[in-house]
């Protein structure tokens, strides 16, 4: 008679049931019910235990029992209950670091909200351009939700964007008017000029770098002109991207014989200009202190 077969005869003599046997053996229903279902084997401790509860000794219990399955078994049994115990313990740390996390959470969002000047924060969500909006509204956000250091980044990274998208708008290229055009008012033709149509003026506003350098491309000629003027006493600064530009603008002015004069070049410009060697390309007779001596000078080459 195997193991399993013998417990469940010797339970029945006692008229108990595996819940009850379970009891006095201080173990669970369950392990009683593997030990009967040859799934697992009892210790030596419940062994002793079962032989002095059914009156036997423990040589005429473990008769004809398999040691080293009963090795095998307990020791599989062992890993499931460890296994089973590691799951368990799992369950538990999620439980409580859900717990844990969710109320971090509320208290990050009480802390922000205390330490939030909402008075401010409002007025300037009504006042201030959209584009500052933005950027608030983001880095507000992703501090609360996130992280204090991806805000920041964040924040910088559009706030840069936008400050160039303001500065590529106010850079801007405008052509001088002749006095002889209809639409010329009569206050526009005290301040202007007369002078030729063999000469275009036009004048430059705002920083030149890469998000406004096609600017400089919308300087263009007809068949009558000769010289263009351009005047730059507005531009403070210039980059490589505006220096190509007005590369690809002399190239155009020479294939087309054109003389360029530039008026009133800031210090920064002139300072990339020469390291470029964009004046000695033009000629550094083409460069004037102000637009009275540049419109003087055109006069005199196109005459």
């Amino acid at each position: 008679m195997n193991f399993n077969e013998k417990l469940i005869s010797l339970r029945k003599s006692k008229g108990l049931s595996q819940e009850e046997l379970g009891a006095e053996l201080s173990v669970s229903r369950q392990t009683v019910s593997k030990w009967e279902s040859c799934q697992s084997y009892p210790d030596f401790q419940r062994l002793v235990l079962l032989s002095d509860f059914f009156g036997l000794t423990l040589d005429e219990l473990v008769k004809d029992i398999d040691v080293q399955e009963v090795r095998e078994k307990n020791l599989n049994s062992e890993r499931l209950n460890s296994i089973y115990s590691d799951v368990e313990n799992a369950k538990k740390i999620i439980k409580r670091g859900i717990i844990i996390g969710g109320s971090i959470a509320a208290v990050l969002l009480i802390v922000a909200a205390n330490m939030a000047d909402w008075t401010s924060f409002f007025r300037l969500c009504k006042t201030a351009p959209k584009s500052d909006v933005i950027v608030l509204v983001a880095t507000f956000l992703l501090t609360v939700f996130f992280d204090l250091v991806i805000a920041i980044e964040v924040g910088v990274v559009l706030a840069a964007m936008l400050f160039m998208k303001r500065m590529a708008e106010t850079a801007d290229v405008t052509a001088w008017k002749y006095l002889d055009e209809p639409d010329v008012t009569p206050g526009e033709a005290e301040k202007l000029r007369d002078i030729p149509h063999t000469i275009r003026v036009f004048e430059i506003s705002g920083p030149l770098f890469f998000a406004a350098a096609d600017q400089i491309l919308q300087i263009n000629s007809d068949k009558a002109t000769r010289v263009i003027v351009i005047r730059m006493r507005s531009v403070p600064a210039i980059d490589a991207s505006a220096m190509k530009s007005l590369r690809e603008l002399a190239d155009r002015a020479k294939k087309k014989k054109i003389t360029l004069v530039f008026s009133h070049v800031n210090e920064q410009p002139m300072s990339v200009m020469v390291k470029d060697g964009f004046t000695e390309y033009v000629g550094a007779q083409n460069f004037h202190a102000n637009i009275v001596e540049a419109l003087d000078y055109a006069e005199n080459l196109v005459k």
